[in-house]
């Protein structure tokens, strides 16, 4: 269950209407994997509307969270935390001992829309509730999912992905005929009030038909907001492409347009906030295993720390000693490129640019040699993981503010 629209009338209508389902109450499980930056109105209404409907039928209610990373490893194994499992629930627990938002932070990037696939809903969602169903349930079982009637792609898409023998999809909506209006209608009418969409503050797909709603909702939870802002202002900076929407318009300056408190809210952090001085360096070319397959790389190194007067600076400072081209861009970062981007693969670039500090010092594996080879230097020495090799570039001072 999304918590959403779509899944609260399909539980709204089984607790309330006998004759809409062909099984027991005992039988049922819900459950939600939590990824911890929904709107509070969300918890709010499940609080207040579906909470007391689970208990008054004693149906099992299960919220799960992603599984940290084990310590000593590098890599998070799909898994599952039970942050609660009742059949008399009486509170949502909407953020788990990680969310989503905290690997935004660290690798500083926005959820990536490419293709509109919701790779961060298939990592934060649907890995902990596979894992959790198969250390849960036992033999043969029926899947239900909140996928509307006017959503047959999405159907479609499921039953292909579909590779556990013993599942069953099933879509009520579907056989129903709801879609999402009927949906909306049919719970205004039952609790008296409208059910929200389901989603993180900063949820690119909010941008389309329903952006008007979406900068309500960020009037209304201004902390939200902000923190969707200071995403988008750190990933735009260490990727000029990286605006939340997918265009060339940033949530950031729509905000502003719109007048939202969230946008001089925001403003207010970053003057305060501690800033970075970061090398990023991109590779982007043919796979070396699939020369067919287009891959992307990058390496992102903190440098230098201060305010952002200080660090800006710096930048300044070792453009000057390497002659290299400074820019403010369109959004008010500066950066120094030591490359740019070409029209031919290998594309590369490297740049030092001034963010809000926190992003996480990463590259892949192998990134040394790969970039040895985009660039014609020499390789070094065969490394062993993240930045296992010293970087021949050296730091720009950052000089004490005036």
């Amino acid at each position: 269950m999304g918590m959403g629209i779509d899944s609260a009338a399909i539980l709204a209508r089984w607790l309330t209407d006998p004759a809409s389902r062909d099984f027991a109450l005992e039988d049922l499980v819900v459950i939600t994997a939590m990824v911890g930056s929904e709107y509070r109105a969300t918890e709010r209404l499940m609080t207040t509307y579906l909470l007391p409907l689970m208990r008054a039928h004693g149906v099992r209610y299960v919220q799960v969270a992603r599984q940290p990373r084990a310590p000593g490893t590098r890599r998070v194994v799909p898994g599952y935390v039970v942050l609660d499992d009742s059949r008399a629930p009486r509170r949502m627990v909407m953020r788990g001992p990680i969310a989503l938002v905290d690997e935004l932070w660290t690798t500083g990037t926005v959820p990536q829309t490419a293709r509109h696939a919701r790779r961060c809903s298939l990592k934060w969602k649907a890995e902990p509730l596979d894992a959790w169903i198969a250390c849960n349930v036992a033999g043969d079982f029926r899947h239900v999912i909140g996928f509307a009637a006017d959503e047959l792609d999405r159907v479609a898409k499921d039953r292909s992905f579909s590779t556990d023998r013993r599942r069953t999809s099933e879509f009520p909506l579907v056989s129903w005929d709801w879609d999402r209006a009927r949906c909306a209608t049919w719970l205004q009418d039952l609790f008296g009030e409208p059910w929200s969409r389901s989603c993180c503050g900063f949820c690119p797909f909010q941008a389309g038909p329903e952006a008007d709603l979406m900068f309500q909702r960020w009037t209304q939870e201004p902390a939200l907001a902000v923190e969707t802002l200071l995403l988008e202002t750190t990933a735009l900076a260490l990727n000029p492409r990286s605006t939340l929407f997918g265009t060339r318009s940033s949530a950031r300056q729509r905000s502003t347009e719109r007048g939202l408190p969230a946008a001089q809210l925001t403003e207010e952090h970053l003057a305060s906030a501690t800033w970075a001085c970061y090398e990023v360096r991109r590779i982007k070319g043919p796979s070396r295993s699939n020369p067919a397959t287009i891959t992307a790389d990058r390496s992102v190194r903190t440098v230098a720390l201060g305010t952002r007067a200080e660090v800006e600076r710096g930048i300044a400072a070792l453009a000057g000693e390497r002659q290299l081209r400074l820019e403010v861009d369109e959004y008010g970062y500066l950066r120094a490129w030591a490359r740019e981007r070409g029209v031919q693969y290998p594309l590369v670039e490297q740049f030092w640019v001034s963010a809000p500090a926190g992003v996480a010092d990463k590259q892949p594996k192998g990134f040394e040699d790969r970039w040895a080879d985009a660039v014609g230097a020499p390789r070094p020495l065969p490394d062993s993981g993240q930045l296992a090799l010293p970087l021949a570039v050296t730091a720009p001072r950052v000089t004490p503010a005036d």
